[in-house]
This record gives C-alpha cells, sequence and structure tokens, in this order.
C-alpha cells in the first residue's frame, strides 16, 4: 500500500515537472495558419497581349486590302486638335478653363459666417506726443536747476535750456548753461543731445562743451526723463570725475593737485583765468 501511494506521488510530481516544461518553452509569435500564402492571380496580361495581336493583324488586313484604319477615341481627338490648328486649340482651352472656373465658384463659394461689421475694431489708443512726454514741472523743484523755453532763435519744447548753479563744492557761486534737444521721433527711446554753452576748465566737459555723463550715452533707458539728465549735470559739478575725462589736462589736475585745481577753478569762475593756454571767462551767478 506504501509502495503504491509512492507512485502515485511520483508520477504526480513528474507531470508538474512536465507542465512546468511545457510552460517555459517559448511561444512563437505568428504561426503560418495565421497567415495563409495567398493565392496566385490569374496572369491578365496574357489577355492583353492577345488582344494587341489580334488588333495589329486586323489593321494588316485593312491595309492590305486597302480600307481605312480604324482609329481609337483618343487618336480621333488628337488629330481634331491638330487639324484645328494652334489657334483652335488655344480657344478650345480657354472655354474649358472658364467652364471650370465658373463650376468651382458656383459649388465652392463660401458663406460668410459672421460678419465685420458685427465686431468692429476697437479704435486705437491716442499716441502721445514728444511734448507731452516731457515733464518739466520737475525741474522747477530741483534746488540750483532753472529752464528756460524762450531763448536762442531755435527755442521751441523740444529745443530749451537748462541753468545749473550750485551752491556746494568748487564751482559754487558760477552759473552754467546747457542747450537741450530732443528728437521728436526718437525721444524716449533715445536720449537728449546736450551740449554746454558756457566754456569751463571741468575733466568732464571739453572746451567745445560736449558733456560725458553716463545717462546720456550707453546707460540711457526710455524710463528716464529730462529730470535725470538736470540730476546728473548738477551731480558733475559737485563731483568731478577724473576717471573719464574729456578734459585730459583738468583731469590730470584734478589728481595730482586737488588744492590747485579748485583754486584755478574758483577763480576762473569769478574773474576769468587763463588755464593751460586756454582763457576761460566769468560766469558767475
Amino acid at each position: 500500500m506504501i509502495k503504491l501511494f509512492s507512485v502515485k506521488v511520483r508520477e504526480r510530481v513528474e507531470e508538474k515537472k512536465a507542465r512546468k516544461r511545457e510552460r517555459a518553452k517559448p511561444m512563437p509569435l505568428f504561426s503560418r495558419t495565421h497567415f495563409p500564402r495567398p493565392r496566385p492571380r490569374p496572369r491578365l496580361f496574357c489577355k492583353k497581349k492577345k488582344r494587341l495581336q489580334e488588333k495589329q493583324k486586323a489593321d494588316a488586313e485593312s491595309a492590305a486590302a486597302g480600307g481605312a484604319k480604324k482609329q481609337s477615341p483618343g487618336e480621333l481627338r488628337l488629330q481634331k486638335g491638330k487639324g484645328e490648328g494652334k489657334v483652335g486649340g488655344e480657344k478650345a482651352r480657354r472655354e474649358s478653363k472658364k467652364g471650370r472656373r465658373r463650376r468651382k465658384n458656383s459649388t465652392s463659394k463660401p458663406f460668410p459666417l459672421l460678419s465685420l461689421s458685427l465686431f468692429p475694431r476697437p479704435p486705437s489708443p491716442p499716441q502721445k506726443k514728444t511734448t507731452d512726454l516731457l515733464d518739466m514741472s520737475e525741474l522747477t523743484s530741483i534746488h540750483g536747476v532753472a529752464i528756460d523755453l524762450s531763448t536762442g532763435p531755435d527755442a521751441s519744447p523740444l529745443n530749451f535750456t537748462i541753468t545749473v548753479a550750485p551752491d556746494e563744492g568748487a564751482y559754487r557761486s558760477g552759473r552754467f548753461v546747457f542747450d537741450v534737444k530732443v528728437s521728436a521721433t526718437g525721444y524716449p527711446h533715445e536720449p537728449p543731445k546736450v551740449k554746454c554753452v558756457t566754456k569751463v576748465f571741468h575733466p568732464n566737459i571739453d572746451v567745445d562743451g560736449n558733456v560725458c555723463l553716463n545717462i546720456l550715452r550707453e546707460d540711457w533707458k526710455p524710463v528716464l526723463s529730462i529730470s535725470h539728465v538736470a540730476y546728473g549735470l548738477t551731480h558733475l559739478f559737485l563731483d568731478p570725475n577724473p576717471s573719464d575725462p574729456l578734459n585730459a589736462e583738468a583731469a590730470e589736475m584734478l589728481k595730482s593737485s586737488p588744492r590747485q585745481f579748485e583754486q584755478a577753478v574758483a577763480m576762473a569762475v569769478s574773474r576769468g583765468a587763463q588755464i593751460g593756454g586756454r582763457y576761460f571767462p566769468p560766469c558767475r551767478a
């Protein structure tokens, strides 16, 4: 009894192992029975070849008998077009094109879903003029700065003068006039052109009146205004910058001997002085 039980157990174990081996075998992705080979189609070109041979034979017999050769509809149309000539062919082509255009326009005409009058375009906001962008009211509140819109032959809202009168530093009690020109098309994206009318011995102002100020060149931004330019001009007289000079002689004197520079500037402002071979007239306020 025990022997029979062990034999059955062994058979069951063998069956389980066989099942595992069957499962471990890789399954074929596609079988030939799933995709049977298609049947060969009958060769139709043999029938076409036979018909062509029959036609050639019939044409040869009719030519030998002296009869006219039978033409296909395509050959008849081609011969008709050649007989009409170039003018007739062009006329036929034009008429066919006109017919196609009429059919196309009659069938594919789009239907307007919405009318533009139902949704009118909103009016564009009025652009501000350059004179509106110039806020001159701020200049009157700056200490030591005055503006004049009515001096000079070219006086206009875009061409005016700014007068700077510092009360501190080496240039105190002096009065310096700057000519300002604003571009009607470029402002505020372009800086105004500023030139010093008063002849002054300054490291950042040359003899021709050119002014070396960063916001008048590479540091200008559209958010800046004329009041920022006035503040910059005032700062030039309170704290001259010898590191970026336009007048090298004045910058060298300021670096080497600040006391001598202050005395020369004070004399030129109050009574006028000749410095470095150039005469600077008095500009006392």
